[in-house]
């Protein structure tokens, strides 16, 4: 009697290799080796060393792809240009003042990459022409139903990058660009130089909430009173000498010099890991053509 034929392996989804590609520059961005990239229902996240993403349809087309991409740069660039407890320590502590500050952020964070990378640029835009197709973005007819915080992190994107903002999102910055700009513009021209300096970047954004009468001079002062108090405890205690091995940092001094190592690691994304990604990106682009070939001789 014949043996058994040995089962077949189990073939990849024709996703697969998108979904790798992926995974492969979220690793390279991120330099977080132990990324794990999952996809499937639920809003597009990152936490720890855990990113998850969309499912992609089977037979994705290039703007589903580019708009994919764009949510997985920006998860991304988070991880690797964004200090979470600088952000909170600077940010004002909720409401729409809170909305406006992390909306300026995040436009700061993807101008970091929009600028360094041409096809990253290309993903972030697709991914912000997606956001602003919905329909709740189309159907606004008055400025009280055109979020302030996309307004203005459109207009701060739009400062650091030159990009303009996309047609679907033309209504929401046109109710509030002329009062934002007549109000912040001096501000507006000094953040580019800024771009990678989380901290000075932020007091200039706090700067816009002030001119942008979203909070007052006493809600900042309180928190400025704190970090002075911080600093100057540490400089009681000698934080500013070099310590030996093993000797015990105070908090504040770990905090601060975990930033500056972090601003030293993120002052380029170096051109080697440039040549890597865009590598990853060749590879992907490779992978739609063919299966833009195989669909057209299959249909």
């Amino acid at each position: 009697m014949a043996a058994a034929p040995p089962s077949q392996k189990r073939k990849d989804s024709p996703v697969e290799p998108l979904k790798r590609a992926i995974t492969m520059t979220c690793r390279a961005i991120t330099a977080d080796h132990e990324l794990q990239v999952g996809f499937g229902p639920g809003q597009p996240d990152i936490a720890g060393h855990t990113m998850h993403l969309p499912e992609p349809s089977r037979a994705p087309k290039a703007r589903e792809i580019a708009v994919l991409r764009g949510l997985a740069d920006g998860l991304s660039l988070r991880a690797a240009c964004h200090d979470t407890k600088l952000h909170a320590k600077l940010a004002p502590a909720g409401g729409q003042a809170r909305a406006v500050y992390d909306a300026i952020e995040r436009a700061r964070i993807e101008a970091i990459g929009a600028n360094r990378m041409a096809g990253m640029a290309k993903n972030l835009s697709a991914r912000i022409e997606d956001h602003y197709g919905q329909a709740r973005f189309a159907h606004i007819q008055t400025r009280a139903d055109a979020p302030l915080e996309d307004a203005v992190s459109l207009i701060v994107r739009e400062r650091l990058t030159g990009a303009a903002p996309p047609a679907t999102a033309e209504t929401v910055v046109g109710f509030w660009r002329s009062s934002v700009e007549g109000r912040i513009g001096q501000t507006l021209a000094k953040l580019p130089a800024l771009t990678e300096n989380q901290e000075a970047f932020g007091r200039l954004a706090r700067d816009i909430l002030r001119s942008l009468d979203l909070v007052t001079e006493e809600e900042f002062q309180g928190q400025d009173s704190d970090e002075e108090t911080s600093e100057d405890q540490e400089q009681a205690e000698g934080g500013d000498a070099e310590t030996e091995p093993g000797e015990q940092l105070s908090g504040f001094t770990v905090a601060r010099r975990a930033i500056e190592a972090r601003n030293e690691v993120l002052q380029g994304l170096s051109e080697r890991l440039i040549k890597i990604i865009s590598q990853i990106r060749a590879a992907d682009d490779k992978y739609l053509e063919l299966v833009h070939i195989k669909k057209t001789r299959l249909g």
